[in-house]
């Protein structure tokens, strides 16, 4: 059994009791097995919300008080329909991107892409568990846009010059190693990577912001980061410090 079995298992068998608070749980980061303890000050709105449904028939998923949040620090490229209490929980990820931005290309994005926040389904691995996006408590992040360097503002030492303009970084283009294994790979393809890849485990490592980290590495998740705070924590990127450096 791999390492990345071996987590979805040990999830499986904690997300089958929904009613619980977060729990330890496999946590699988760049593939290494680690074990993320138990907090007993870690409490949440939803923990007590049953995510248990019927196997099969329609979807009806909890009445939860649902709000559309637009970003803050960031702007999001479309409101983020989600639970009130998961509001804090993006402000975490807009402070985290910014300034994992900042580090990387000197000057925060201007805007941050995501695939959808409250979606009434099931886990189509788990379909006696309606997904966290069924509660408002998950969202998919795609992408992010940067404006043109501002004026008066430098690049970090050895930045390409052709970022002074604007572009766009996604992770589904620029996650992989694109011609890395070969030394191929182009420094603006390189410095894209480890923006995603240093953003991937900032917030893998942050137990403040979200219990469930999902990305590539992790199947269906090739092109998005994977972000929700169920009654469990589970990480499963394929994000290397190497990579972020």
């Amino acid at each position: 059994m791999t390492l990345l079995n071996q987590s979805v298992a040990s999830v499986a068998s904690v997300a089958s009791v929904a009613r619980i608070a977060p729990v330890a749980a496999s946590v699988v980061l760049g593939f290494a097995l680690h074990t993320s303890p138990a907090r007993a000050d870690d409490t949440y709105a939803l923990d007590e919300v049953s995510r248990e449904i019927p196997a099969r028939g329609p979807v009806r998923c909890p009445a939860m008080p649902l709000t559309d949040y637009s970003g803050s620090a960031l702007r999001f490229h479309a409101p983020a329909r989600v639970h009130p209490a998961f509001v804090a929980k993006l402000r975490g990820l807009e402070d985290a991107a910014r300034a994992v931005a900042i580090e990387v290309y000197g000057r925060p994005p201007i805007r941050m892409h995501h695939l959808g926040t409250f979606n009434c389904r099931r886990i189509p691995a788990y379909p006696h568990l309606v997904s966290e996006h069924g509660l408002g408590n998950a969202i998919d992040v795609d992408a992010f846009s940067f404006g043109a360097l501002p004026p008066g503002a430098a690049l970090p030492a050895g930045a390409p010059r052709a970022l002074r303009g604007a572009f766009d970084v996604s992770v589904a283009a620029h996650f992989g190693a694109v011609g890395a294994a070969r030394g191929r790979e182009s420094p603006v393809r390189a410095l894209h990577r480890r923006f995603l890849h240093r953003l991937a485990l900032r917030l893998a490592r942050d137990t403040s912001l979200f219990r469930v980290v999902l990305g590539p590495g992790y199947p269906g998740h090739a092109d998005h980061f994977h972000l929700d705070m169920a009654s469990y924590r589970l990480v499963v990127v394929d994000a290397s410090a190497e990579a972020a450096r």
